[in-house]
């Protein structure tokens, strides 16, 4: 769980908090670690979004940059059909939904699942009125999930209008904190 707060924080903050170390330290097996960890998070908040491929409804190929709408707030949010808390998130993002789509808040669903016709049967029974893809690959040997470093589903990251992460983590409290900084003025 430590690195995951780290992501809070962009990369610049990284490099400041490495240079506090004294040099026996980083040098150290420990030190070497913890700064090749730093380095190893793909994504930090201050970052362009990676794109990748995923498949629609209907299994083709599509990108997430076809998905994610430039001028728009999006919630890139990250689950799996299998996953119970993923499941329960899903009321209170609808209510996110219904509170700031008209505001210019968009969410796109990207499913880890491997049996895709399980992501379909999902989204089918959870009617969520905003995009959903599926990852190509298979639950945790998927592309997002690597591409993000992704430990654990639900994961989420708030995009800014300009392409940029401005939040991980963007789940529950801290996205309608979020939300009402953004839309709530």
């Amino acid at each position: 769980a430590g690195t995951l707060s780290l992501t809070k924080y962009g990369r610049g903050e990284i490099e400041k908090v490495l240079s506090l170390f004294p040099e026996q330290v980083l040098n150290s097996p420990k030190g070497q670690a913890l700064a090749k960890r730093m380095n190893a998070i793909p994504v930090y908040v201050g970052d362009s979004y990676l794109d990748i491929e995923v498949l629609n409804k209907e299994g083709k190929e599509v990108k997430l940059s076809e998905m994610i709408q430039p001028g728009k707030y999006t919630l890139l949010e990250i689950w799996a059909s299998w996953c119970g808390p993923c499941r329960g998130d899903i009321p209170h993002l609808k209510d996110a939904y219904s509170a700031y789509s008209q505001k210019g808040f968009d969410i796109v669903s990207v499913s880890i699942d491997g049996d895709k016709e399980q992501w379909k049967k999902a989204s089918a029974q959870e009617q969520m009125p905003w995009t959903q893809v599926c990852d190509k690959g298979d639950n945790f040997e998927g592309f997002i999930v690597k591409r993000y470093g992704i430990s654990g589903v639900p994961s989420s990251f708030l995009i800014d209008p300009q392409g940029k992460i401005m939040l991980t983590n963007a789940r529950g409290g801290w996205l309608d904190t979020k939300l009402i900084e953004l839309f709530d003025k």
